[in-house]
């Protein structure tokens, strides 16, 4: 467990943080989200791909989190997620389009371009069509080049 946790807890935690824009609250749902797995393997359960498993499952703490505190915007997003590239200017452009996006959209893509997920890893996680996936990611896109170019 504690090399799944090294391998996939940074991952989980910068996916949560995204979302949620909260440090603690990211934080926690990490550890609950390996705590259900842990649990899953003690029920006798298997799943497939762990890191999908909880993506799916941070996913889902996320935004009971934000449905039960009607917090869904990332305006709390610290500057130190960005901190590590090296172009400030960039990291800022990156930070207002993402703020940009609603919750749907936001997460949508940073499933595909930050956790690298595939078009068909996602469509599963987040019960959509793969075509529905392709279209909104497209029309996600489009609108990011839109705010670049203001």
């Amino acid at each position: 467990m504690v090399r799944l946790y090294t391998r996939h807890s940074p991952a989980i935690f910068s996916y949560c943080l995204y979302l949620s824009g909260n440090r603690t609250q990211s934080e926690d749902i990490v550890q609950e989200a390996f705590l259900k797995l842990m649990a899953t393997g003690q029920n006798g359960r298997a799943v497939q791909s762990v890191r999908a498993w909880l993506i799916v499952t941070a996913r889902n703490m996320v935004l009971n989190h934000a449905t039960r505190n009607r917090e869904v915007a990332i305006e709390g997003l610290s500057d130190a997620v960005f901190a590590s590239q090296s172009d400030t200017e960039l990291a800022m452009t990156v930070k207002r389009l993402l703020e940009g996006l609603n919750m749907d959209d936001r997460e949508l893509f940073l499933l595909r371009e930050h956790q690298g997920f595939s078009i068909r890893e996602i469509s599963q996680m987040l019960a959509l069509s793969e075509e529905n996936v392709r279209v909104r990611l497209f029309r996600i896109r489009k609108q990011m080049r839109e705010q670049v170019r203001r």
